[in-house]
């Protein structure tokens, strides 16, 4: 049959035209090899066309460009008609930015072999998309879905819809810009669930001629689009990709390859053109905080002059109690650039972490710019700072331009006014050193902090003739360690849904805290016969409810727990539970606490406690050879000058690091987290600082008040996590997931399912190292790996839950901002 006469339906001859017009377009700017697969697409799918329209005309049809449709959407194959349609919608929307032709081309039936010959580019183009390509693109989903149903019941409306698929794909092209512009990653993310929800997969392989072409061109498109990706982000990003085109689809596939693609792009840094000059800097402190301070200083060009009042490196810690350890791990506390090998115990001794901060002064070469001295006064001047520096009997003035105070927490002791008078020992915690002075005495404890259960520990454990540990406002209490093949406390947190990645909503009323909070004091009471805390059967803290978790700093110091749990696990009841002390078996001594008691006053050789409850005011009296005040430190500065009262000096209010009408004058190392550790908080608020300094800030202002903990005694406290995110975004360092998933997916399971390391910080932004990747996707998946199947399990289905609450959150979100801009 020659083949004019299979051309006699006027819809064909109009494809036939406008198909010379694109191609003659494309072939003039096409490639041999572009040419040459085009060529072998358009001969494997148009001799099946040609066969299917041979019996067509045979049978007497007579509206073949319909009925061809038609037979494509039968059903099982209609999948694999759906499926190339929802492709062609979500291409549509990707070559927005190409010539027409081309769009025309693949619409129009030929779309593998338009896209073999002018292979749309990944070229940075607008990251918004026209609200006519969003209304246009959905309405075209919504025709696919209906067509297939059509195609079997109603062949007038079915020509209808198919003719109105054909125009929604182009008609955007040409239709004038209004209204409003969307997010590029929302749309093909939404396009994508749209999509996937709708389950298609490749059916069997196709009975007629005009299936077979479709499939073909099916299967073409899908492996244009693996090599596009393959190019773009590598055979790895590729791969994934093939496996999510067999799961989902490959139009959804793509959707969401274009989504991260597009989020990645966005969310991408740009670094300023130029940096300020930092000046000359003062550090106060030589301590974690102050080497994180310099350090990120130097590396910016900043003239730095560190003063240390002892003289060696170390801070607080080079002068700790015997046998005293970090409750923070070894992933959390290290620094980004250096980091703790496999074989270091999970949570280093003291000693062997002021190795650690030596080792990262010769590292960085900061010893050089160490002095002996105590700055005695800090006085602001026109140009910056006057300090007087006191080195023994020597005494200085010198100008700076900007400070770093990074002087510690513990530097005067908060000692409380108790009156009467005491005949044995009474101490400080920050005068103990060593437990030998508790042999056979009766000790007594005043606090109830990580301090203090280390005190009261020591003392049962070396003989001591009795102890008492008293607490006013009581404690949480959660071990920083189960062992070291398992995860320690501080890694048990994940940062998608909880500290990133969430909506504004679930960020401000702390949506993911007050979900999990439930969940987790129920299986603290079921494995360890409390809710209050980990095995903590006394002491229970103040506003400790079911409601939201995010309100204490946790004591992680629980050896002494064991000993403070044997009154009341005495009881017939308590049996199932007492597994959980076997470890303090060998302790002879116990620990009584005294719950929601202060000290009121000495008398001889005894203390008097007064109840703090306000429904129980009686005293008691409790014999003692030595006390310890566990109390806690003064936050002050002296050598400001301030007029405190009496009261704790305060910090800064732009994120307890600096004001915003002195920014010149910043506080390392003084917000104290919940579950985390100072040293990477102070290296990052370091960077914060360069970074608001030198002008390379460019992530939007995030309010306080969310990473604020709630009814907690200290009003630094933060919640770790998201105290590190609010940071990293304000200077665009927080972690680019979806460029991380594109190119090295181990890095973004890192991000997304384990805590906020320091080394997620160095990813992107103005701080990124090149050795981040590496330890990201190495050393922190190990906590990942140690938490054991089960827990993670339970992780991934907690994160798809927020992520579908999130989801919802930020549509509406962006409905009500459409709908009332702010001003």
């Amino acid at each position: 049959m020659p083949v004019q006469d299979l051309l006699y339906d006027w819809q064909v001859w109009c494809y036939f035209a406008v198909l010379t017009w694109a191609l003659r377009k494309q072939l003039t700017r096409t490639s041999a090899k572009q040419a040459s697969i085009a060529a072998a697409l358009v001969a494997v799918t148009w001799y099946y066309i040609l066969r299917y329209t041979t019996a067509y005309k045979a049978r007497g049809g007579d509206n073949l460009f319909d009925d061809a449709y038609a037979d494509v959407l039968q059903a099982p194959h209609d999948r694999n008609s759906c499926q190339l349609l929802t492709w062609v919608v979500v291409a549509a929307l990707w070559c927005r930015h190409e010539p027409a032709e081309l769009l025309w081309t693949g619409m129009l039936g030929a779309m593998s072999a338009a896209f073999a010959l002018t292979p749309p580019s990944f070229q940075k183009r607008s990251t918004r998309v026209p609200l006519a390509y969003v209304v246009c693109s959905v309405l075209a989903l919504l025709a696919v879905q209906r067509l297939p149903q059509l195609a079997v019941t109603d062949a007038v409306t079915f020509g209808v819809v198919l003719k109105a698929l054909h125009l929604l794909l182009v008609a955007p092209r040409w239709l004038p810009s209004f209204g409003r512009s969307f997010d590029e990653a929302g749309v093909y993310a939404v396009l994508g669930v749209l999509i996937a929800w709708r389950r298609d997969r490749v059916a069997c392989w196709p009975a007629t001629d005009c299936q077979k072409s479709i499939f073909v061109d099916l299967v073409a498109c899908a492996v244009i689009s693996a090599d596009a990706v393959r190019r773009d982000r590598g055979p790895t990003t590729a791969a994934v990709f093939c496996v999510a085109s067999l799961v989902f689809s490959p139009g959804a596939a793509f959707a969401f390859f274009l989504a991260l693609r597009a989020a990645a792009a966005r969310d991408a840094y740009e670094a300023p053109a130029e940096a300020k000059p930092l000046g000359r800097v003062l550090v106060i402190g030589a301590g974690a905080s102050g080497l994180a301070a310099a350090k990120t200083l130097l590396e910016n060009g900043a003239e730095v002059v560190i003063v240390e009042k002892t003289g060696q490196i170390g801070g607080v810690f080079a002068d700790a109690y015997e046998g005293a350890h970090q409750v923070s791990s070894k992933y959390i506390t290290p620094f980004s650039d250096l980091r703790l090998g496999p074989e270091v115990e999970s949570h280093q001794s003291l000693d062997d972490y002021v190795a650690y901060l030596h080792t990262y002064a010769v590292e960085h070469d900061l010893m050089r710019y160490m002095r002996h001295a105590t700055v005695e006064v800090l006085d602001k001047t026109r140009r910056g700072y006057r300090a007087t520096l006191l080195d023994g009997s020597h005494r200085t003035v010198e100008p700076f331009d900007r400070v770093a105070v990074c002087s510690g927490l513990h530097q005067e002791p908060k000692v409380p006014d108790i009156p009467g008078a005491f005949k044995g020992l009474v101490i400080h915690s920050q005068d103990y050193k060593e437990s030998s002075i508790f042999k056979n005495k009766r000790v007594v404890v005043v606090g109830c902090g990580e301090t203090a259960f280390d005190v009261a520990h020591a003392a049962a454990a070396n003989n001591a003739a009795h102890v008492t540990l008293a607490t006013r406002r009581g404690f949480v209490s959660v071990p920083a360690s189960f062992g070291e093949d398992f995860a320690p406390l501080d890694c048990l947190i994940a940062n998608a849904g909880t500290h990133c990645w969430e909506s504004s909503w679930s960020r401000r009323v702390g949506f993911h805290w007050f979900i999990t909070t439930k969940f987790q004091r129920l299986g603290m009471l079921c494995v360890s016969g409390s809710s209050a805390g980990w095995n903590q059967w006394r002491g229970r803290a103040d506003a400790m409810d079911w409601a939201e978790g995010r309100k204490h700093i946790v004591n992680k110091a629980t050896k002494c727990m064991p000993l403070i749990n044997r009154g009341p696990k005495e009881a017939w009841w308590a049996r199932p539970w007492r597994w959980l002390d076997k470890a303090q078996a060998d302790v002879a001594v116990g620990v009584d606490l005294l719950d929601h008691y202060e000290a009121a006053s000495f008398g001889g050789r005894a203390v008097r406690f007064r109840s703090t409850r306000a429904d129980d005011r009686h005293d008691v009296e409790v014999a003692a050879d030595v006390v310890v005040l566990a109390t806690g430190y003064r936050q002050t500065f002296p050598f400001l000058k301030r007029a405190s009262d009496g009261q704790d000096d305060a910090l800064p209010t732009e994120h307890f690091i600096c004001d915003p009408e002195e920014g010149d004058l910043a506080f390392f190392g003084f917000a104290r987290p919940n579950v985390g550790a100072i040293p990477p908080m102070s290296e990052l608020q370091a960077m914060w600082w360069v970074a608001k300094l030198q002008g390379r800030a460019t992530g939007p202002r995030v309010p306080s008040a969310p990473y604020k903990l709630t009814n907690c005694r200290l009003s630094y406290g933060v919640d770790y996590g998201l105290y590190m995110f609010s940071l990293a975004r304000e200077i665009g360092a927080a972690p680019n997931l979806a460029r991380w998933i594109l190119e090295r997916p181990a890095v973004a399971l890192a991000c997304a399912f384990g805590q906020a390391h320091a080394p997620l910080f160095r990813l992107d932004g103005p701080f990124a190292h090149g050795d981040a990747p590496d330890v990201c996707a190495t050393e922190l998946l190990e906590p990942i790996r140690k938490r054991g199947a089960a827990m993670n399990c339970i992780f991934g289905l907690t994160l798809c839950f927020f992520a579908a609450v999130n989801a919802c959150a930020v549509v509406v979100e962006g409905v009500v901002e459409s709908l009332f801009p702010h001003e």
